[in-house]
């Protein structure tokens, strides 16, 4: 049988706590695809940039990670945000202080689908 487990390579300043949070994830029963594995490394790349000398994320640095870059669509937006909060939850746990993003600041996800009704009018 074929080993279809896609292993998740993690090397910004939270690579450590990555890995734990999808073995965490799994081991709550939720499925990490693919989508989920790109959102946590890119928090995980996002913050290179700071050269964080200690496992933190304040207000301010989340509240730049979350903001609306370019003309991207508020659902992916709100991806993004939920996934920097989970992620916090989780390092919260484990005994760090990071800012948690208030779920009532999330952008809302619009649904601008319009269905089309067939009739015999």
């Amino acid at each position: 049988m074929i080993n279809k487990e896609k292993e998740y390579i993690f090397d910004g300043p939270f690579a450590e706590y990555c890995s734990m949070y999808v073995d965490y994830k799994k081991g709550m029963g939720y499925k990490f695809q693919t989508s989920s594995y790109y959102r946590l490394r890119q928090i995980d790349n996002y913050f290179k940039k700071y050269e964080l000398k200690q496992q933190l994320l304040t207000q301010k640095m989340v509240d730049d990670y979350v903001s609306r870059r370019g003309n991207e669509s508020p659902k992916t937006q709100h991806q993004r945000m939920s996934t920097i909060r989970q992620f916090a939850l989780f390092m919260n746990t484990l005994g760090f202080n990071f800012y948690i993003f208030p779920q009532t600041e999330f952008v809302k996800k619009i649904n601008d689908y319009v269905p089309y009704i067939f009739t015999h009018e």
